[in-house]
């Protein structure tokens, strides 16, 4: 019971707080790929702005569930008193909340990297 109740308070941190049209919409900064009225269709540069949309979308949910990770390790670790075993497992669930948004932000500074390497823009 108690963990339902802890899950339905931090479940506004694992939304994004900005998901609109553009945000969402993964073609945002594409050009015109309809074959019907494009004679060109879809470019190699097309794909790298799809790419970082994605990312992008990816990244911005990486956020709320680090915060919501790393709340969970200080609940745990609040929690666990003098018990070695379970400061120990808080820890390494606050350290692996670093690491995963560390390897996030990682990931959407490669691609950008890659996107304007490649695209020169």
């Amino acid at each position: 019971m108690k963990r339902i109740i802890l899950i339905s308070l931090l479940l506004p941190l694992l939304t994004p707080a900005k998901l609109d049209e553009n945000f969402t919409n993964i073609w945002t900064g594409t050009g015109d790929c309809n074959l019907s009225t494009s004679k060109v269709g879809c470019t190699l540069t097309d794909g790298y702005v799809v790419g970082a949309n994605i990312l992008k979308f990816l990244f911005a949910l990486a956020i709320p569930i680090t915060v919501g990770m790393f709340v969970w390790g200080g609940i745990q670790l609040m929690t666990s008193g003098a018990s070695g075993g379970d400061t120990k497992k808080a820890k390494e669930t606050m350290k692996n909340a670093i690491i995963g948004l560390v390897i996030a932000l990682a990931a959407v500074l490669i691609v950008n990297l890659v996107k304007k390497i490649l695209t020169g823009s």
